[in-house]
């Protein structure tokens, strides 16, 4: 492999890379700042929360939210990022294959010696790439902040876990992107549709899941059912949902590839 369109598609994501990674490392470090405040209000944040119907409990997860680092950063962090940081790899998915043709590039690309198998996985591997950059720049942001912050007794280890999960969710949610892409090259429009449409639905199934008893039994089929971020933060790598999810993008890359195999360029 000479890693070409790899190269070429991550130096063309590099700018979106920084702004997302710094924005989301700055916002990440800001909420873990607020931590010492809300720890002298425990008592009363804690009632609060309790006092509050048993459905919006369950909803928010508990009153162990923002009393402690890993509820808050569950609450204000991973309930939030992998929904923004979904729709920006969709835009790289639907780019990969239908952004090109769209671009008129992909006639160039279909003429190197590069097989179609390779410049499908290569897309796939620098969108991986750019995600896991953005968040490792959050974890890192996070991991700055145990040391700034005495009360923010996060777990570096299950912080790094827990970043570890919202690359698969994130990678799973590409998946989808990527299959339209390939499957309706010339309908970018429809495949964003689709794709956003399908990532906010099982956002909105799996969250309101917690506390309407009617749609719970649906959660398990959106991928947001396979990472409690609470669960990773608190007590690690969860070898169990990281391989529901590790199956569901194998399934999906594969469903990528033969759409992209077995069908004719600019139709």
């Amino acid at each position: 492999m000479t890693w070409a369109i790899f190269r070429k598609s991550f130096r063309d994501s590099r700018f979106a890379l920084l702004g997302w990674g710094i924005g989301l490392g700055a916002y990440a470090m800001l909420v873990a700042s607020l931590f010492s405040t809300i720890k002298e209000q425990e008592a009363e944040i804690r009632k609060l929360i309790e006092s509050m119907p048993k459905g919006f409990m369950n909803f928010v997860g508990g009153a162990d939210v923002l009393t402690t680092p890993e509820g808050l950063i569950q609450a204000r962090i991973f309930l939030t990022v992998p929904l923004l940081l979904g729709f920006y790899v969709i835009v790289l998915g639907i780019g990969a294959i239908s952004g090109e043709e769209r671009r008129q590039t992909m006639d160039v690309l279909v003429t190197l010696p590069i097989p179609r198998w390779q410049l499908l996985t290569e897309k796939w591997l620098s969108t991986g790439a750019v995600m896991a950059c953005i968040l490792a720049i959050q974890c890192t942001a996070l991991s700055i902040s145990t040391r700034l912050w005495q009360d923010v007794t996060l777990n570096v280890g299950n912080l790094i876990a827990t970043h570890i999960g919202a690359w698969l969710l994130l990678m799973s949610i590409g998946g989808v992107a990527f299959l339209l892409s390939a499957a309706l090259p010339m309908h970018r429009r429809w495949g964003m549709a689709i794709a956003s449409a399908y990532l906010v639905a099982s956002y909105l199934i799996y969250n309101l899941g917690n506390a309407v008893d009617v749609i719970k039994p649906f959660q398990s089929f959106t991928a947001f059912a396979y990472f409690d971020s609470l669960k990773w933060l608190q007590s690690g790598f969860q070898a169990g949902q990281a391989l529901v999810l590790v199956g569901l993008i194998a399934i999906l890359y594969s469903a990528s590839l033969y759409a992209f195999e077995h069908r004719d360029l600019g139709t």
